[in-house]
C-alpha cells in the first residue's frame, strides 16, 4: 500500500532502540531500517493516519509484541477514564518505554497558557510538532515546547516550570491534574478531546 512501511522481514536487520531517536538519522525509506522504527517515523511524520496506526498494530501482533499492539489500537480511539478500555490501556502501558509511548501517544494538552494572555490550545500531543526529543513536542499556536508526562514527579516538575503537558496512558489523568495543580485552582488547562470523559 502506498506511503504505508514495508514489513518485509528482511527491513529488521539490525538492533533499534527507542532511546537512539535522537542520534539515529534513517529514514522510513533506508533499506536497513527496522520495521518498527519505519512505522514509528510513520507516526511522528502522519500522527492522525488512523489506517497506518492498525497496520502497524497488526504487525505488532504478528510478531508476538501483544501489549504494544493493544496500547497501538486503543489509542486510536482514546478510551474515556474509568471504561474497561482506559484500564486495559493503562495496564497494558505500564510495561513499555517511555519514549515509544510518547511517539504512539495521542493525548490531550492539558497544559497551555500563553505569555501574554489565557489560552486553551485546542491541540492533542500527536497534532504537535515532533522533535528530536521523543518525549517533548512544539506547539506552532503558543510557540512553546509541550512535555510527556510518564510519572508523577515528571508532571510536579514541569508543573513547577509552568510548562504546558500531555499525559501517559500509563497515569490517571484525575491523579496527574491534582499532581500538577498541587493546591493551585487557576491553572488553565487544554481542551479534551471529545469523548475524553473526566473520572
Amino acid at each position: 500500500m502506498a506511503g504505508r512501511p514495508s514489513t518485509d522481514d528482511s527491513a529488521t536487520t539490525g538492533e533499534w532502540r527507542v532511546d537512539d531517536w535522537e542520534t539515529d538519522q534513517k529514514t522510513r525509506d533506508d533499506p536497513d531500517t527496522p520495521v518498527e522504527q519505519r512505522f514509528l517515523l510513520q507516526l511522528r511524520d502522519n500522527p492522525e493516519d488512523l489506517a497506518m496506526r492498525m497496520v502497524f498494530a497488526d504487525w505488532l501482533e504478528e510478531h508476538d509484541q501483544h501489549e504494544k499492539a493493544e496500547v497501538v489500537r486503543l489509542l486510536a480511539e482514546q478510551p474515556a477514564e474509568g471504561t474497561p478500555a482506559m484500564r486495559r490501556l493503562r495496564l497494558a502501558s505500564t510495561t513499555l518505554d517511555r519514549e515509544w509511548m510518547a511517539i504512539v501517544s495521542r493525548a490531550p494538552i492539558e497544559r497551555c497558557e500563553a505569555p501574554t494572555f489565557r489560552f486553551r490550545c485546542p491541540k492533542s500531543w500527536e497534532a504537535l510538532t515532533s522533535t528530536d526529543d521523543p518525549t517533548v513536542r512544539f506547539c506552532g499556536a503558543c510557540r512553546s515546547n509541550v512535555y510527556f508526562c510518564s510519572t508523577l514527579p515528571e508532571v510536579r516538575e514541569h508543573a513547577e516550570a509552568l510548562r504546558c503537558v500531555a499525559f501517559s496512558a500509563r497515569l490517571s489523568r484525575a491523579s496527574a491534574i491534582e499532581e500538577y495543580d498541587h493546591g493551585d485552582t487557576e491553572v488553565l488547562m487544554g481542551d479534551i478531546d471529545p469523548g475524553f470523559d473526566e473520572p
